[in-house]
């Protein structure tokens, strides 16, 4: 006896493209493309290192932005203060988490404990926002003097550029005026 082996069945075009089909034909080709003998195709395509790098800078200064403009910070001092009360909050979070864990390790009573848990979740998120928004907040000092001397090479670029664009126009001018 023979082994079966089902014929793999490619289906070129789209099904956006056919103005009708149904019935059999239509649950046929729903159940092999279920069953993956129609191609599924990949829409996303992956992004090269270089891209998700530059991505991943985007979406640090995007973070950085957002604290900025939430947090009404406009200096580095605003800044290093703004760390400070950070480390000052987390560290008080956290002394409040713990008695929590605390009582909830001596507590009996089930509708204690899941109040006891519930706020211990909510210390526990708000750690977590603090925390974040710490790191947030120390990358911009870390990323502060890069993102200066990026700002003045590319001014610098731009002036020598628009210096030689007017050179060259001050020569066209002078040549017209001697003929």
């Amino acid at each position: 006896m023979r082994n079966f082996h089902p014929k793999r069945v490619k289906y070129r075009g789209s099904f956006k493209l056919l103005k009708c089909f149904g019935g059999l034909y239509a649950t046929y080709l729903h159940y092999c493309y279920l069953l993956g003998k129609l191609p599924k195709r990949n829409q996303r395509r992956p992004l090269s290192p270089e891209m998700r790098e530059a991505w991943r800078h985007l979406d640090r200064f995007s973070r950085q932005v957002t604290l900025v403009s939430n947090q009404k910070l406009n200096t580095l001092d605003d800044v290093r203060d703004y760390i400070s009360h950070s480390e000052q909050g987390i560290k008080e979070v956290t002394e409040l988490r713990q008695k929590i864990y605390n009582k909830l390790r001596r507590c009996n009573d089930e509708g204690r404990i899941s109040e006891l848990k519930k706020s211990r979740d909510d210390c526990t998120t708000l750690l977590r926002q603090l925390r974040k928004n710490k790191r947030i907040a120390e990358t911009i000092i870390e990323d502060n003097p890069k993102i200066k001397e990026n700002i003045r090479i590319e001014t610098q670029a731009r002036n020598e550029a628009y210096g030689l664009n007017k050179k060259q126009k001050q020569k066209s001018k002078q040549r017209s005026y001697e003929r």
